[in-house]
């Protein structure tokens, strides 16, 4: 069993024991990226991620992300890396800044593996319509079945073990995004306090109406 089939709990505890670094997690969740055929990913920062895991050394038992690789939806601002919320709109965007949450992840020393598929600008709850596709659900092979919507590629990641956790985002008002695509994946779907969300930090259509999530 590989340790990234272990619970964020468990992961944290074998990364303060070196038992494992955050370089050698990075680099198994970022093969098992690459090899998954669910249509989860936007982009993927290798050099990046194994960058920022390299310089994470020592580690810090009171910090529970410190080391732990997690992908983010494609709504939000990441410096330097692509942002396209799954439109082609979007195509090319770099931003300048980092949303928020990333700043914060960051700063906890959470490795950013990069971006997962989306509904286009995050309208709609079926993980269909974003440009790249249908984004579909790592339990079932045969991809018959999708995984709902609209943080169906950061819900994928989780199904599949790729990282055990991933940052989505879900509309107060909606009854899917993020409920929807965690009962279909069999995983939790964690809400943050409204206060934590800052409007300029990501994309979608309604943002007054969005809310982050994991």
């Amino acid at each position: 069993m590989s340790y990234l089939d272990l619970s964020l709990k468990e992961l944290h505890e074998a990364l303060v024991e070196k038992k494992v670094t955050p370089l050698e997690l990075t680099e198994e969740a970022l093969k098992r990226a690459h090899e998954n055929k669910d249509n989860a990913f936007e982009f993927i920062d290798d050099e990046g991620a194994k960058a920022f895991a390299a310089s994470l050394t020592e580690p810090e038992k009171d910090n529970p992300l410190w080391g732990i690789p997690y992908f983010s939806k494609d709504n939000y601002s990441t410096k330097g890396i692509p942002s396209t919320a799954s439109s082609d709109i979007l195509n090319g965007y770099i931003p300048v800044y980092d949303a928020t949450v990333i700043t914060k992840l960051r700063e906890a020393k959470a490795v950013l593996l990069g971006k997962t598929t989306l509904d286009e600008l995050a309208m709609g709850g079926t993980g269909t319509t974003g440009h790249l596709g249908i984004t579909y659900n790592p339990w079932d092979p045969s991809h018959k079945r999708g995984i709902g919507g609209s943080s169906c590629g950061s819900t994928a990641a989780v199904a599949a073990s790729i990282v055990p956790f991933a940052l989505g985002s879900a509309r107060r008002f909606s009854c899917g995004k993020l409920r929807a695509e965690s009962v279909e994946a069999a995983r939790r779907g964690v809400f943050a306090r409204k206060r934590w969300n800052v409007r300029h930090d990501y994309r979608c259509l309604l943002d007054e109406a969005d809310r982050l999530g994991d």
